[in-house]
């Protein structure tokens, strides 16, 4: 957990975790837990007395991303990040916040990488945010960010098989399997995510009161919102071009597949009537016909050869054989 106050631009690191009792004019203070939610949420009940609603969307563990307004007119907002380890490991936690005009929480049960970046960011910072809106529209935009990388990393793996497929006819069917599972798991809060953003900007806009605050405020939503949108184009485009692959790879392996049952039908076919006449003079009680004759061995040789000979002639008539 961490607590920062800022104040007249500059910040600081509370020791203490409780909030303040009187609220000052141009001070506010951000909160952040990590780890146990059962510690967030005693945390909660004592400093906020906050409704059971608004606690259980702020500390249950399965969450989805939403957006409401509770009895006390604060926000409380679930969103997914990403925690992208590599190509092919990718985490997608929880961020929630309670957020007023002099107060944001936020609470994680495992590290979100975009509150990371941005706490290292305002220690080096020279200007530090204004209000919890700004702060909150910060967290989000990196969220974006961290979202939008991971497509694109995607999309690049995506491109490489492609271009595979063109020049070789190869796929990698593992890495194939990789990424439409990773664009699956991204798709699953995108829209919901997109939702949730729209509503924020709706009601934060409705609490900003300064227009030219608004109008600042506005247009940064706008663009954060812009690119979830864009994010969503490319997922679902993504999404088409594995199903062009996976069509094509069905394709070719039925074709081979036919091809080899063609292929042993043909076999199959061609020594049928030839296993057919061995097999009946094999069998003929009386011995085989003609027997100790000097020409009949050549005799049946002759024939199974003319036999053969039909059958080849046949098959390429019938276009059997190429």
């Amino acid at each position: 957990m961490f607590a920062l106050k800022f104040e007249n631009h500059q910040t600081s690191l509370l020791a203490d975790s409780e909030l303040p009792k009187l609220e000052q004019a141009n001070v506010f203070y951000w909160y952040h837990f990590d780890g146990d939610l059962e510690d967030a949420r005693q945390w909660l009940k004592d400093q906020l007395k906050t409704d059971s609603h608004s606690l259980n969307a702020l500390c249950d563990e399965l969450t989805r991303p939403r957006v409401f307004v509770n009895d006390t007119e604060q926000l409380i907002l679930t969103l997914r990040s990403i925690d992208y380890k590599n190509e092919n490991e990718a985490e997608f936690p929880s961020l929630r916040a309670w957020l007023s005009h002099n107060v944001l929480i936020t609470i994680a049960r495992v590290t979100v990488p975009a509150v990371t970046v941005l706490y290292e960011k305002i220690q080096q910072l020279d200007k530090y945010p204004k209000t919890p809106y700004y702060l909150i529209w910060r967290l989000v935009d990196l969220m974006t960010d961290h979202i939008s990388a991971h497509l694109v990393d995607l999309d690049e793996n995506l491109n490489n098989i492609e271009e595979e497929w063109e020049l070789n006819q190869k796929i990698d069917s593992h890495k194939l399997h990789s990424i439409r599972l990773n664009i699956s798991h991204v798709g699953r809060f995108l829209l919901a995510q997109l939702e949730a953003l729209q509503k924020l900007d709706h009601e934060v806009a409705e609490i900003i009161s300064s227009k030219s605050e608004k109008g600042l405020y506005q247009v940064r939503w706008r663009e954060t919102i812009n690119t979830l949108r864009r994010d969503i184009e490319v997922h679902a485009a993504m999404r088409e071009r594995i199903g062009l692959l996976r069509d094509a790879l069905q394709q070719r392996n039925t074709e081979t597949s036919n091809r080899t049952i063609l292929l042993l039908s043909v076999v199959a076919t061609f020594f049928l009537p030839l296993t057919f006449l061995a097999s009946l003079l094999g069998m003929n009680v009386a011995g085989i016909p003609a027997y100790d004759h000097p020409w009949a061995f050549n005799a049946v040789c002759i024939t199974m050869v003319i036999i053969a000979l039909i059958q080849w002639l046949l098959f390429k008539r019938w276009r059997w054989l190429k």
